[in-house]
């Protein structure tokens, strides 16, 4: 017996079948092709949807609908470690030969990576912000992103990253007018802009906001990256380059770059983010 609510579903190289039961908060295990149940991974677990078995025995497990997180076995252990923390839901989940985790969030229509990039500190708390007029307007320039770049339908406009504010409080910017705003600005590698990282662990470390009892925040933010023109580092910039000076005058809608190991977006402009999630953690 399954349970109720069976949904995803794995099956290893000895036939060991890995039953995600979502309405009892569990992984059902029956081991080298048994029919008849072996055990069960549980503690922690709110309404799992995925599981994945690396060769070597590790489960990993969804459990990010209500703890925001991807949750690890190792081979023989009764309890787990956060794995991945993530913005919701994985609907599937994978690990390569690298040991690189995937979660397939299919509410945000892409795929969220992270190679351990958070693997020294213990998350406290994670805030889902809820300002209306914020994401009315994010909301707005999303639909008017895309009718511009209809050109490209394959191209993916909008990506989750992170942020740190540094001595700014995270409230002046979910409470605030623009939300990430031009205004507080300072000068980068990549000219005046907004900064945004693909890798938790650049804006966990001197970007992250420090609060008095020693905790630390950063964001986890849609960005409107539309079309990006990744550069090398350029100081002198104040807005995106043009896309192809003898064509016309329009301009990509972001920069990219590499820098500190990690992916770093660029916008130039108020209202094409949103601070989607508020992360507390313990440094």
């Amino acid at each position: 017996m399954v349970g109720t609510l069976p949904v995803g579903m794995f099956i290893n190289t000895d036939n060991s079948v890995y039953v995600a039961d979502q309405a009892n908060g569990r992984i059902q295990v029956w081991l080298n092709g048994s029919t008849i149940l072996t055990g069960n991974y549980s503690g922690g677990l709110s309404v799992p949807y995925s599981v994945f078995v690396t060769d070597n025995s590790d489960v990993y497990v969804d459990n990010g609908r209500t703890n925001y997180r991807v949750d690890k076995w190792g081979w023989n252990s009764t309890s787990s470690v956060p794995a991945m923390y993530t913005c919701g839901q994985c609907y599937s989940l994978f690990v390569d030969i690298n040991n690189m985790l995937y979660c397939l969030m299919g509410a945000y229509h892409q795929v969220v990576s992270i190679k351990e990039t958070m693997p020294n500190i213990k998350i406290d708390k994670i805030e889902r912000i809820q300002n209306v007029r914020l994401w009315n307007h994010y909301a707005i320039r999303r639909r008017e992103l895309k009718k511009e770049l209809r050109a490209m339908p394959n191209l993916q406009i909008e990506l989750e990253l992170f942020h740190g504010t540094r001595i700014t409080p995270p409230s002046e910017v979910y409470n605030g007018d623009y939300g990430f705003d031009m205004t507080f600005t300072s000068s980068g590698l990549w000219g005046i802009g907004i900064y945004f990282a693909k890798n938790a662990s650049y804006s966990c470390g001197s970007y992250a906001y420090t609060l008095p009892n020693g905790k630390k925040q950063v964001f986890l933010a849609q960005v409107l990256t539309g079309d990006v023109h990744d550069c090398k580092s350029d100081t002198s910039l104040r807005r995106s380059p043009k896309k192809n000076d003898k064509i016309s005058n329009l301009r990509c809608n972001s920069v990219s770059g590499d820098t500190e190991g990690s992916k770093v977006y660029i916008v130039y402009k108020n209202r094409v983010v949103y601070p989607t999630y508020l992360i507390t953690f313990i440094p």
